[in-house]
């Protein structure tokens, strides 16, 4: 037990870094200016603000819930339980905003590869990046 307990946070550090490695990896990648930039740029502000809204009501939502949890365990189990599962929507919180990002960055980028580099490197920059 006392094992998992470090190599558990262990992999959510090693996820984190591949995560900034490929985000990082897409913003190098050419966005194409002109139009398709302006329009990706558009794309990627809309699904930001969807995002935004949606974790405001998730938010409410998870608190509610947290605090049901709390309420209704056994006093030995709140403070564990609770703090665990704010925990684990905050880390489902960032999963899903870095994802999105990642992804709404991605598309123009994969239109130019596709232009420039032909067919072939399209889909490794689409699979690869959400």
């Amino acid at each position: 037990m006392e094992l998992q307990v470090f190599i558990t946070p262990l992999f959510g550090v090693i996820g984190l870094v591949l995560a900034a490695i490929i985000f990082f990896d897409i913003k190098k990648q050419n966005a194409g200016g002109g139009k398709a930039e302006k329009i990706a740029e558009k794309i990627h502000h809309g699904a930001m603000v969807f995002m935004s809204r949606e974790f405001k009501l998730i938010a409410l939502f998870a608190i509610a819930l947290g605090l049901a949890l709390f309420l209704f365990q056994k006093p030995a189990y709140r403070g564990p339980q609770s703090i665990a599962f704010f925990m684990g929507c905050l880390a489902s919180s960032a999963a899903g905003y870095i994802g999105m990002k990642t992804a709404t960055l991605a598309n123009v980028r994969t239109c130019v590869a596709a232009n420039e580099k032909g067919p072939a490197r399209a889909p490794q920059i689409a699979f690869s990046r959400g």
